[in-house]
């Protein structure tokens, strides 16, 4: 492969990352909510949870998360359609995670303010190590429930989800790559969760639901 097939890649992959999940349901529900301009003005599932209910929440969550894993996915296919080679797939694989999330985060049609990508970054982690993803949801629904906050859910699940693909692929020929995109996951969901970790050290964080 060239660098132009993997700057394909990834380029393919920043723009399905653009795709406005929150904007678009949002629009379907209410054509006169613009969700960019409702509460935390955040386009992620919990802006839409806290606006509209848990299932519309849900929905762009699980929308986002497909968006993630179809761009991770499309890249691994992608290598293979370029190379025949598993180490191209890896490759490309990685590459259209980190630009997936970019482009989710930081999508160039909406001024470069997009979600937080967590959803999104439970999708690739599930195409690059599905049982890492699953151990990262379990992690985050198991803080979710008792604490009622969502970043803090996240963030753990996310942490959780990369910390256990590191741990699957240690002995891969790839592992570098593998801890690359990893990290830039994780670094991504921290950097887009800034304010949301000194309200939580605050105090004030704001949670979706109260335990009763």
């Amino acid at each position: 492969m060239t660098w132009w097939h993997y700057a394909l890649v990834g380029l393919a992959a920043y723009f399905i990352g653009t795709f406005p999940s929150a904007v678009l349901i949002t629009r379907l529900h209410d054509k006169d909510i613009d969700i960019r301009k409702v509460g935390s003005g955040n386009p992620g599932g919990t802006n839409v949870m806290r606006a509209m209910g848990a299932r519309w929440g849900v929905l762009v969550m699980l929308l986002d998360a497909a968006k993630g894993a179809l761009a991770a996915g499309l890249g691994w296919f992608l290598g293979l359609i370029f190379d025949v080679d598993q180490t191209a797939s890896i490759i490309c694989l990685c590459i259209a995670s980190m630009a997936v999330i970019t482009g989710h985060n930081w999508p160039v049609f909406s001024k470069f303010k997009g979600g937080k990508g967590i959803a999104a970054s439970l999708g690739v982690v599930l195409v690059m190590s599905w049982p890492a993803g699953l151990i990262g949801l379990a992690a985050h629904q198991a803080i979710l429930w008792p604490s009622g906050i969502m970043s803090l859910a996240g963030l753990m699940g996310t942490t959780v989800a990369v910390m256990v693909v590191m741990i699957f692929k240690h002995n891969d020929p790839m592992f570098a790559w593998y801890v690359i995109a990893g990290l830039f996951v994780w670094g991504s969901s921290i950097v887009t969760h800034r304010g949301n970790i000194k309200r939580i050290v605050n105090g004030t964080e704001k949670k979706v639901f109260k335990k009763k």
